[in-house]
């Protein structure tokens, strides 16, 4: 309990990434939840040999840009705390979008003009996992808000695109 309040800190912007310890314990423990978190996210729009795909490109992604992204800022003694921080708060992100996803589903099925509120609140929702992920890096890069936003922005962009490309609906 006392992991999903941190995470939700992060998610909050009330915590940072260099208040968990640098722990491959930890990252252990919560890397598998955002792959899990991820591939139910990604059942909901793909068949389940698919999803796992994704799920697993998801995580490799979140992975290798991450530690990218420290090498590059010459910090990557600050790559378990990141990736932990990354992995739990877009997990418990990806537990909220759950909900949103299927209402947009279900809406969409309606097909009666009320489709457009799910889809505003994922809009919402995922500019807000932006900024999370900017708060995030922000800490990590020891850089401004901003920058971490923008680098954010980059990962989404590069992340969507690669599932669609990769993974057509």
């Amino acid at each position: 309990m006392q992991l999903i309040t941190f995470f939700w800190g992060l998610c909050t912007l009330k915590t940072a990434p260099q208040d968990l310890p640098a722990s491959s314990f930890l990252l252990g423990l919560v890397l598998p939840v955002y792959f899990a978190t991820s591939l139910v996210v990604a059942m909901l729009q793909w068949p389940v040999s698919t999803a796992i795909l994704a799920a697993l490109l998801d995580t490799a992604l979140l992975t290798m840009l991450t530690r990218l992204l420290l090498w590059v800022r010459l910090l990557s003694g600050r790559f378990l705390q990141t990736l932990t921080a990354l992995a739990g708060s877009g997990a418990l992100l990806a537990v909220l979008a759950v909900p949103l996803v299927l209402w947009q589903q279900q809406a969409g099925a309606a097909a009666d003009g009320i489709a457009a509120l799910p889809s505003a609140l994922l809009l919402l929702w995922t500019g807000w996992n932006v900024v999370v992920v900017g708060h995030i890096l922000r800490h990590a890069l020891s850089t401004l808000l901003a920058l971490g936003i923008g680098l954010a922005a980059v990962y989404a962009y590069i992340s969507f695109q690669l599932m669609r490309i990769l993974f057509p609906n």
